[in-house]
């Protein structure tokens, strides 16, 4: 049986780039995130491990699976920027890298047309995120964005949001359903999120820092970061 240890106590820290605040997670995740010399761009957190991206090529993963660590590193060591992962409970996975490319499996057929699409076209692809009943949302270029079997609200939103010329940056979902999207530089629209943690991206953004992700762990727990 592997045993992980979580963090019980809310631990807030600061790195070179700005603030975290982390509860409930992976303990060696925490430790990670604090001590990363350069920005931590994105967390992924598993029921057993985790993901940690910093900087443009820098990475650190715990029980993602050797074939998916592999395919991090050939990215990494070829010069192409790790942008976002995101693992699937029935293993499939799909890892944003460059300016528009994938490496996806398991995941939709749906998602990976699109992001296929996407790769033949000029547009960004920054962000991908999978809700816990399988749907997905796709973001890119500004304020772009390709979603399925969402929570209507978060669709909404999304959409508003386009229209109102918000660069959208990214989108994450609770075990629940609830959501939280990141836009321009500190904006937020957070629903049925752990009041804690929508009370410290507020702190955050009024202290003028730029939001990087607010994600959640399967059992509850949830990592934010600023810079």
């Amino acid at each position: 049986i592997l045993l992980i240890a979580l963090s019980v106590l809310p631990q807030l820290g600061r790195t070179q780039a700005g603030e975290y605040f982390n509860r409930n997670i992976n303990q060696e995740a925490h430790e990670v995130i604090g001590s990363v010399k350069c920005d931590v761009k994105w967390v992924f957190l598993t029921p057993n491990g985790f993901s940690v991206l910093h900087g443009k090529y820098g990475f650190f993963n715990r029980n993602i699976g050797n074939p998916r660590h592999q395919i991090m590193k050939e990215i990494a060591y070829a010069g192409l920027e790790l942008k976002r992962t995101a693992f699937l409970p029935g293993g499939g996975f799909s890892i944003l890298y460059g300016h528009n490319q994938h490496v996806s499996d398991g995941i939709p057929q749906e998602a990976i047309d699109v992001l296929n699409q996407l790769a033949q076209s000029s547009h960004e692809v920054k962000h991908i995120a999978f809700t816990p009943s399988g749907g997905f949302v796709i973001l890119y270029g500004k304020n772009g964005h390709y979603c399925r079997n969402i929570p209507q609200e978060a669709a909404e939103v999304l959409g508003r949001m386009a229209r109102e010329g918000r660069e959208l940056r990214s989108i994450t979902f609770t075990p629940q359903d609830g959501f939280s999207i990141i836009y321009n530089r500190n904006g937020f629209f957070n629903r049925n999120v752990p009041d804690e943690a929508h009370q410290q991206m507020k702190r955050m953004a009024n202290r003028g820092y730029q939001l990087n992700y607010l994600v959640f762990h399967p059992n509850g727990g949830w990592a934010l970061s600023s810079k």
